[in-house]
């Protein structure tokens, strides 16, 4: 008879046979009262939906509201500043370096009495250049108050004034070699000018930092600023939510992009005694969801969540605004840089 069924009915018996309650039940009731007929697949499934393991059990009710907030970021754009004792440490570096290597032979490339060397004379006339082969080559640390970016010219503005400014035209240059010194672009200085007037408002700020969106409820005095945040509704699931409230809180002319689907952390409180009595649950959690910002910036005219005000702050300034509670819980899912 074994033979004759198929994959499925097999199965569904050789499971059912490995159960030790079942096997014991069947040893005891004589073989002629066993039933060989095996119920249909429908009558099966009908069987077990039908059937209640807990009749009259009611799911108690959360004791904690669920809701989601998103921590938009801007990631660094340029690499981070250098520590003292980096700055220290390549400035051994460039010294060593100059007194390994051979003096400069600078009769050999600028002939004394043209117009090429008295050219080279003005423009290293103003320079701070260390001699490591002339007479005082044995002053090879720093003078004074002076950085090392100060006693060798290695800060932004002498770098751009002896490189690609185009203040190093020279009468020998050709009308193509002036015509490319012109064209050639400054770099960018790495304080930007939402740095020197502090708007907090610019994606353009502490560009060798990581930015976060905080944003302000207008409808609270206090525990204003926080993360976009709001109450999970319905059968949203945590990332459907955080989508939700960031569009609500922003607008959209944000690009951005979730990532993942996992929270990174989550922050659980009371509710104080005097709001006890009319809510039903007794705190909030909140689970932080992860999002990276392309481009675009938050839009306050028109949204449906009250936020009156946003700004994007590296993490020792989240510090500053939010509270204590909540910078204790938030602290650990930012990053320094």
């Amino acid at each position: 008879m074994m033979e004759s069924l198929c994959h499925r009915c097999f199965t569904r018996i050789a499971v059912r046979s490995r159960r030790g309650f079942a096997s014991i039940a069947t040893s005891q009731i004589p073989a002629s009262q066993i039933s060989t007929d095996l119920p249909l697949d429908d009558e099966v499934s009908a069987s077990e939906e039908n059937v209640d393991p807990l009749p009259g059990y009611v799911r108690p009710k959360a004791p904690y509201q669920l809701a989601a907030a998103t921590v938009v970021s801007r990631p660094p754009m340029l690499t981070r500043d250098l520590t003292d004792f980096e700055k220290e440490f390549f400035f051994y570096q460039r010294r060593l370096d100059k007194r390994v290597v051979k003096p400069f032979t600078r009769n050999f490339y600028f002939k004394p009495g043209t117009l090429a060397y008295d050219e080279w004379r003005t423009k290293r006339k103003d320079m701070k250049v260390y001699q490591a082969w002339g007479k005082e080559s044995w002053r090879d640390e720093i003078q004074g108050k002076e950085g090392p970016a100060d006693d060798e010219n290695m800060d932004y503005d002498s770098l751009v004034k002896y490189t690609v400014s185009g203040e190093d035209i020279s009468a020998s240059d050709t009308e193509e070699e002036i015509a490319a010194k012109k064209i050639m672009g400054k770099p960018l200085p790495r304080e930007t000018e939402a740095d020197l007037k502090n708007d907090v408002r610019s994606l353009n700020r502490k560009l060798s930092r990581t930015l976060y969106l905080l944003v302000k409820r207008g409808d609270r005095e206090g525990n204003a600023w926080k993360f976009p945040q709001a109450n999970i509704v319905g059968k949203e699931n945590l990332k459907q939510c955080a989508e939700s409230i960031l569009t609500k809180s922003c607008g959209r002319d944000m690009n951005y992009w979730m990532v993942g689907n996992v929270p990174i952390g989550h922050y659980a409180y009371n509710f104080p005694d005097s709001r006890k009595g009319e809510e039903e649950w007794i705190g909030k959690k909140v689970f932080f969801m992860k999002a990276r910002i392309f481009a675009g910036r938050p839009k306050l005219v028109g949204n449906t969540a009250s936020i009156t005000d946003y700004r994007w702050l590296a993490k020792e300034e989240i510090e500053e605004v939010v509270e204590g509670d909540y910078w204790k819980a938030i602290r650990h899912m930012l990053v320094t840089r």
